[in-house]
């Protein structure tokens, strides 16, 4: 719930969000990262990642299982940016 008086981010996709709403969402995608990017360290491949469930927490409040961006893309797209930097 966005708080009067505070300042707000106007994306250009996503919600409207006060400045705390950000830094909760950046933490969630440094989190996610982080543990994608462990799970790599460890081998497994992206399907293995994908079992894992490294957005367990977060799939609530951030994930979706329907449209152009689903949480199975996000969980890709973090994959493949952290392993092509190897």
């Amino acid at each position: 719930m966005l708080k009067p008086g505070r300042a707000l981010v106007v994306p250009g996709h996503g919600y409207v969000s006060d400045y705390a709403e950000v830094v909760e969402y950046r933490d969630m995608v440094t989190v996610i990262k982080d543990t994608i990017q462990a799970l790599i360290d460890k081998g497994l491949t992206l399907d293995q990642v994908k079992a894992a469930n490294p957005t367990k927490g977060y799939r609530g409040r951030y994930g979706s299982d329907t449209g152009a961006w689903t949480t199975e893309k996000f969980v890709e797209a973090v994959y493949n940016g952290l392993s092509r930097q190897k």
